[in-house]
């Protein structure tokens, strides 16, 4: 690994850590303020503007983080792309946004939603200027991190400031906004220390072809993501859809943590296609790094489901430990269906991949959502989401293999991660056979299990902790002889 990607996956996890702390902060302010009922009418009316978002997105960011990171050498061929691209999206949410209203109006159950979704709007429109396809292409995660968290800190200190009683719930979905658009705002500016945006002489029509796969994709994963929750609102009550999202919110949290080498060597990965030796490296060490981290989370989560909502919510959102224990199974199927299509996939301009996996998912998710939400509220969206990601995998690994791509990823760590995970779930249910309450539970717990799970792999001889020991001890001996 170059000196590079280390100072991009510092910044990466900085980020990580700012966006595990933000939402745990935030849902914790907001939960002692507004009650599950509007908690749930927010995230109810944020799915479906949501929904909207990634299908006026038309797929630009797998595509255009790719484009970029290709030509990130020459500012003509970039400046040209990104116009082209910026230019093509703007048009595309223009027309979303008069779906949008035109959907609202049509619908009578919505209207109750009427002040929300008007205000949400500008989340829409501002989609446009995200731009993290950019900055990602470009390997600007310094910028990226620093945006997002100045971004974001400036939304919840007015959220403090101003919000203060349940008739605030208006300012909390303004506030909510206003960090959106300041990333649109802030990225937008940037954007001209690397290219020049002109919007002459613009080739379109090549994008039909090129975005296709890309964009039957995003409206795949929209469907399974954002769907999911709609269906759930219209099936069950407000309180199902605030237990199922903060349960989601979660996890997308632990799922994020455990991708954060996978996105972070993503655009590297598509200049080193050409150097195999040199791929299957970055591959080996970015599979090897999720399970490292995704299998502590999954087996701890199992066992302090309700000790983390506890922390969220108090017993608010204790109802909820069932749905969040089946989602831990995001943590191997989503965590595999993105590595397979950003690693393995995408590189090797297999999208179709991808794009048959999403099929998978799509059908399978929908068709059984719609059978279980009704009846079992949350824990049905929990299994329909599940079981949607794993045909997912199935697909993709289907045609993987059947295209002689490269599988050997797979190797002894894996198993080694998964025994030192469950050695430290020992531990933790040592611990809470105790009684110590949810929150000393929790802490003795991560600290204990974290512990052990790391002597664990050290007993086990696993390689990633043995380079860790190796650099530490360069490092003292250095220190040492000075």
């Amino acid at each position: 690994m170059g000196k590079s990607i280390i100072k991009n996956y510092i910044y990466n996890n900085i980020l990580l850590i700012f966006n595990l702390a933000y939402p745990l902060i935030t849902t914790i302010y907001i939960n002692k303020i507004f009650s599950v009922k509007l908690i749930g009418e927010v995230s109810f009316s944020l799915s479906i503007v949501t929904i909207f978002i990634s299908l006026s997105s038309l797929g630009i960011a797998s595509y255009g983080t790719r484009e970029i990171a290709k030509n990130r050498n020459s500012k003509e061929k970039m400046s040209k792309i990104f116009s082209e691209l910026l230019f093509l999206n703007f048009i595309s949410v223009i027309l979303f946004l008069i779906a949008y209203f035109s959907i609202i109006s049509f619908f009578p159950n919505l209207h109750q939603y009427l002040k929300i979704f008007m205000i949400l709007s500008l989340n829409l429109f501002m989609s446009v200027f995200s731009l993290e396809w950019f900055y990602i292409g470009l390997e600007e995660y310094e910028y990226i991190t620093k945006r997002s968290i100045l971004t974001k800190t400036i939304s919840f200190m007015f959220m403090i400031i101003f919000i203060k009683s349940e008739k605030d719930i208006y300012l909390y979905v303004i506030f909510l906004v206003l960090g959106i658009s300041l990333n649109g705002i802030f990225n937008l500016y940037n954007s001209r220390k690397f290219v020049r945006i002109s919007f002459e002489k613009l080739e379109l029509k090549k994008y039909i072809k090129l975005l296709k796969y890309f964009y039957f994709q995003m409206i795949m994963g929209c469907l399974y993501n954002g769907t999911d929750q709609v269906i759930l609102g219209l099936n069950s009550t407000k309180d199902q859809v605030a237990y199922y999202t903060r349960s989601r919110q979660l996890i997308s949290v632990m799922v994020a943590i455990s991708l954060s080498f996978v996105n972070t060597i993503t655009p590297r990965l598509n200049n080193k296609i050409e150097n195999k030796d040199e791929y299957k490296k970055l591959v080996n060490f970015s599979f090897d790094f999720t399970c490292f981290l995704s299998f502590p989370f999954l087996v701890g989560t199992l066992l302090l489901s309700k000790n983390l909502l506890y922390i969220i919510g108090k017993n608010k959102f204790l109802p909820a430990a069932n749905i969040l224990r089946i989602l831990t199974g995001l943590l191997i199927f989503t965590l595999g269906a993105v590595f397979l299509n950003t690693n393995i996939s995408i590189p090797h301009n297999r999208e179709k991949n991808t794009f048959y996996g999403n099929i998978g998912v799509m059908v399978i998710s929908l068709v059984v959502s719609l059978i279980l939400s009704e009846k079992y509220g949350g824990i049905g969206s929990a299994i329909a989401i599940i079981l949607g990601e794993f045909v997912g995998v199935v697909v993709q690994l289907f045609f993987i293999k059947k295209q002689n791509l490269y599988l050997g990823f797979f190797s002894k760590n894996t198993m080694k991660y998964l025994a030192s995970a469950l050695v430290m779930g020992g531990v933790i249910l040592s611990i809470k056979l105790q009684n110590l309450g949810y929150v000393k539970e929790f802490v003795f717990s991560c600290i204990s299990g974290g512990i052990i799970y790391i002597i664990t792999l050290f007993l086990l001889k696993e390689e990633l902790i043995k380079k860790i020991l190796i650099r530490i001890s360069i490092k003292v001996k250095k220190e040492k002889y000075k």
